[in-house]
């Protein structure tokens, strides 16, 4: 802006806090307009989301994390709510003036968002002061009051406006707050700045720490799964399996890739399933067949987030493994699973489609005749764009029962 004329030079005391920017141009324009221009304003608005927003919106979605109070301007975590297809279980809002839609779980922008008016952006000191007012002390003690812990993350720089924010939510808040920076605790000017004490500082980058929260729900969701196939074991009587190699892939999955296989599992239309939102008997139901075929076929299953399973062993065999979720009938599974078999191959271009799908929990029988996909045509055998439709579907419950049925589906 000195370039262009905007500031004199040495006219802004601290360039490198951008309140004071905004503070310098607003005093001699009246406007923060010129300021906001100079943003990457179309970046911010299409930002993709990274591993740490991905994560943020998983933990809303999984409801670990129960609100979200954003200092930043872009989308990148609403477009990641998008990608885990929040579906209106998480309240976006979009500044002060949204203050009565709060919901269960919410993320805020605390200073609006890049799609604001310039003036509107909340960036100098005495907005914060007056952005709020009225209105901050509802939000803050509906959302936090009750919360066992706070978290301050991924704060950059301790502009005032970001201070001062970190000010008034410890003072409304019954709680020691948490600080993650990726700095020394006595390195950290933020620290210093709101008095908090090395006992409540993390030293991480907020990507990491979003990496360890994930993995810890992660770690439990495995284990409620893994105790979930043994109850199911036990309860109809089955051979035991060793679940080791799964329960690692399962990990190894981590939270995302294993909400995306529950989800393509149960047939779901979202492409991330919460592990509360899905019967952990059904995942299991499947988890032991596959431990079943491992088993009686001498292969080795590997997972994959899509729903597809793996089987190595003389070569690869991939399956594709779905549920009815107890209350779908064949006919409807069937038709989903063939939309679905056409709509992607289900497989790296380098491997072989899937032959079968495993159906567990579908109401009714298996028809051997259905009707046609495609009331328009079939499919040509040798067509370059579809190529024959091949997929057997296989009950589940037949393949428990017919060894040679289990070795067809891994040959």
């Amino acid at each position: 802006m000195v370039d262009d004329r905007i500031l004199d030079e040495g006219e802004c005391a601290k360039p490198d806090d951008l309140s004071i920017v905004a503070a310098t141009v607003f005093g001699k324009l009246r406007s923060q307009r010129e300021l906001v221009i100079r943003f990457p304003l179309d970046e911010m608005a299409t930002a993709r989301p990274n591993e740490g927003t991905l994560l943020t919106a998983a933990l809303m979605r999984e409801r670990v994390i129960g609100c979200v109070l954003s200092l930043n301007y872009d989308m990148s975590v609403v477009h990641a709510l998008s990608e885990l297809d929040s579906r209106g279980e998480v309240s976006i809002l979009a500044g002060p003036e949204d203050h009565n839609r709060l919901g269960q779980i919410n993320f805020i922008f605390l200073h609006r968002n890049v799609h604001a008016d310039a003036d509107d952006l909340i960036i100098r000191r005495d907005q914060l002061e007056t952005a709020w007012r009225n209105r901050w002390e509802e939000v803050v003690v509906a959302r936090f009051l009750g919360a066992p812990a706070t978290v301050f993350a991924g704060l950059g720089s301790p502009a005032e406006v970001l201070t001062e924010t970190m000010r008034a939510i410890m003072a409304a808040i019954a709680v020691r707050p948490t600080l993650v920076d990726p700095r020394p605790f006595g390195d950290s000017e933020f620290a210093r700045a709101l008095g908090i004490e090395e006992r409540d500082y993390v030293q991480s980058a907020w990507s990491q720490f979003m990496r360890v929260l994930a993995e810890r729900v992660a770690l439990q969701h495995v284990r409620d799964t893994i105790q979930a196939c043994s109850t199911f074991i036990e309860a109809n009587a089955f051979e035991a399996e060793d679940f080791a190699g799964l329960e690692a892939q399962l990990r190894d999955l981590g939270l995302i890739g294993a909400g995306r296989l529950r989800a393509a599992w149960m047939l779901s239309p979202s492409p991330y399933a919460p592990c509360a939102a899905v019967d952990i008997r059904l995942v299991a139901d499947l988890l032991c067949l596959v431990g079943s075929v491992e088993r009686r076929t001498e292969t080795t299953a590997r997972l994959s987030p899509g729903g597809i399973v793996y089987f190595v062993g003389k070569g690869v065999a991939s399956v594709i493994v779905a549920s009815g979720s107890g209350v779908l009938r064949w006919t409807t599974v069937e038709a989903e699973v063939r939309h679905r078999y056409r709509q992607s191959p289900f497989a790296p271009p380098d491997e072989k489609r899937p032959r079968f799908a495993v159906i567990a929990g579908a109401q009714g029988q298996l028809m051997p005749v259905t009707p046609p996909v495609d009331i328009v045509g079939s499919f040509h055998p040798e067509s370059l764009v579809s190529g024959p439709d091949l997929l057997e579907l296989v009950d589940a419950d037949a393949v428990r029962r017919d060894d040679g049925l289990a070795r067809k589906l891994v040959s």
